[in-house]
């Protein structure tokens, strides 16, 4: 007998027919080729991912912070490299990073300055991008915040120190010259001892109004006394800085401006302050090392 020819499909075919589906997608396709798979095996790790400062306006640099890179991955992480972005329309110049070392483990040093008082008061940001060749996560961003607080009112150090009386709730007139957020009551003691309690009032017909913030109870040093707040937000316009003592006490006080006016009323220590200022009494001659600080937009 005559062999009979086969009318159907070549053995190849039948063969991928009959092992399924899936197999003649990944065996019979016409594309055999395949995505090759990445060599970056180092892993980027940073010790924090977010990095604030503060200064004052005018005022010394803040201290600076140091940020560890190393490497999570099996291998070793080189070619490490830092790079600085700053918030668009912002001013620029005021961060430094400088890398230990391009092998992990290493150190970014961060330094933040005014510039010698240059930068105005403010908030600013800055993106730090830590990267590498090496790594498969490249690259790690470390988000940067500068504030930069406003002082107002009497910051300077005057030479002279005052006299003040206990339980007499004194003080003069602050003006805020655009909207900000209060952070600090703050005064320059000349001599420690006493407590004090203070508070801030809007102004009201050229009088202490109503009580805006305070602080409690506070143990007066010689020097800097920057006691933080709840933040407060405080439009454009003037404000009474207002003080109160345990015990005589005493504070930098400049004479030099015969006008100036400071107003008064008899307090408690041990009181609460008034919400609504009492009647004010009225001298002058005498300006106090009182003053805030705030954060601007």
């Amino acid at each position: 007998m005559g062999t009979k020819s086969n009318p159907g499909f070549p053995v190849a075919v039948l063969a991928c027919l009959f092992s399924g589906l899936m197999l003649v997608a990944a065996s019979c396709s016409d594309d055999n080729t395949t995505k090759p798979k990445s060599t970056k095996t180092e892993v980027i790790e940073l010790s924090d991912s977010a990095v604030d400062f503060s200064a004052d306006a005018g005022g010394a640099d803040p201290a600076f912070q140091v940020v560890t890179v190393s490497n999570t991955g099996p291998g070793t992480l080189s070619d490490l490299s830092v790079t600085i972005s700053y918030g668009s329309g912002q001013s620029t110049g005021w961060l430094s990073a400088i890398l230990t070392d391009t092998t992990a483990p290493a150190d970014v040093t961060l330094q933040a300055t005014t510039g010698g008082g240059a930068l105005a008061a403010g908030t600013y940001d800055a993106t730090v991008s830590v990267a590498s060749s090496k790594a498969n996560n490249s690259p790690q961003n470390i988000a940067v915040t500068f504030y930069v607080s406003a002082r107002y009112g009497n910051f300077d150090e005057f030479a002279a120190a005052s006299a003040h009386d206990s339980n007499v709730l004194l003080g003069s007139r602050i003006t805020i010259p655009a909207a900000s957020t209060l952070t600090h009551l703050c005064l320059i003691a000349k001599a420690a001892g006493p407590q004090v309690k203070v508070g801030l009032y809007t102004d009201i017909g050229g009088n202490p109004g109503t009580l805006v913030a305070y602080t409690l109870a506070t143990a007066l040093v010689a020097g800097r006394i920057e006691i933080p707040v709840s933040e407060t937000a405080l439009p454009e316009g003037h404000y009474w800085f207002m003080a109160v003592y345990s015990a005589p006490a005493s504070v930098g006080v400049s004479t030099a401006n015969p006008a100036a006016a400071y107003k008064y009323a008899s307090h408690a220590f041990a009181a609460a302050l008034p919400a609504t200022f009492p009647s004010a009494l009225q001298q002058t001659g005498a300006e106090f090392n009182y003053y805030i600080k705030a954060r601007v937009p």
